[in-house]
């Protein structure tokens, strides 16, 4: 689990890293867990957590993979910025309050 902070010292931003220890899939790590205060929202604390967590997985693993709503622009965005491409789309992932709502899968591969 990575923070970002603002200059007064309060906690803006955070995201999970997970890399599995399993044989099979200890080549992939995940992305978990990224949410940034309203607050520090449209700064670069965002993309530098985001640099940060892809920093610690580069020389681990082959690729990050993260899950995001496809209603959720300005995180795809980040994303695509960051070269994560989307691998896939599942219909009907979650139900919230009552309504489905799909996911897009997402990857970053690193060059081997």
């Amino acid at each position: 689990m990575f923070g970002a902070y603002l200059p007064d010292g309060t906690l803006a931003g955070v995201a999970g890293l997970l890399i599995p220890t399993g044989a099979k899939l200890k080549h992939k790590a995940f992305l978990w867990g990224m949410y940034v205060r309203p607050a520090a929202r449209g700064t670069a604390l965002a993309a530098g957590l985001l640099a940060h967590v892809v920093g610690q997985a580069r020389g681990v693993v082959g690729e990050v993979r993260l899950e995001v709503s496809p209603d959720n622009e300005t995180a795809i965005r980040l994303y695509k910025a960051a070269g994560f491409r989307i691998y896939a789309r599942e219909p009907e992932a979650l139900k919230v309050r009552g309504e489905y709502v799909d996911s897009l899968f997402m990857r970053l591969k690193f060059r081997r």
